[in-house]
């Protein structure tokens, strides 16, 4: 960790390769996803160790990556973007959380559950409507905290480790 934050990072080739994909001028590949979800990956391990201050500038820049790609990513790798995509902002949701900004908290995750939804992953689904659920709660809105960690557990096919949380929740 360095002062100036995480030292996660896309290198400058990456980082020209998907910029040109969100203006159309690279063909986003598989590679282009894995090497983001390997930042996503490090950005939540590194938030674990230093905490939602350190990371969320990077968070929201590769959010912002990944919002251009949702909007010129072709149909045969759509899916797959916006699984990461709301994976992203699901994150950057909780980061908003975890320090008080409660209304870009809330938009970050009515992104993620609309991405979330539209790519089809029941189990995203149901973690950002526990996260909701829990920034409901916060914001003492008791009966809509119920309400949406309830709806987070509704599908038992969900991972269990997710199933229990809801429960404790």
């Amino acid at each position: 960790m360095s002062d100036t934050g995480p030292t996660v990072a896309l290198g400058p080739d990456d980082q020209a390769r998907l910029a040109a994909a969100g203006v159309g001028r690279h063909r986003l590949t598989p590679m282009d996803l894995e090497r983001l979800a390997t930042v996503l990956a490090e950005l939540r391990r590194q938030e674990d160790l230093a905490g939602a201050g350190a990371v969320l500038p990077v968070a929201s820049r590769q959010l912002a990556v990944v919002t251009r790609l949702v909007a010129t990513t072709p149909d045969c790798l759509r899916r797959e973007v916006l699984d990461l995509a709301g994976q992203i902002a699901q994150f950057t949701g909780w980061l908003h959380t975890a320090l008080g900004q409660h209304e870009r908290a809330a938009r970050r995750l009515d992104r993620a559950l609309e991405w979330a939804v539209v790519a089809g992953r029941p189990d995203l689904v149901a973690t950002v409507l526990s996260f909701k659920g829990n920034l409901a709660w916060l914001r003492g809105a008791v009966s809509l905290a119920g309400a949406l960690t309830e709806a987070a557990g509704r599908d038992q096919g969900i991972y269990p480790g997710q199933l229990a949380y809801d429960a404790l929740q």
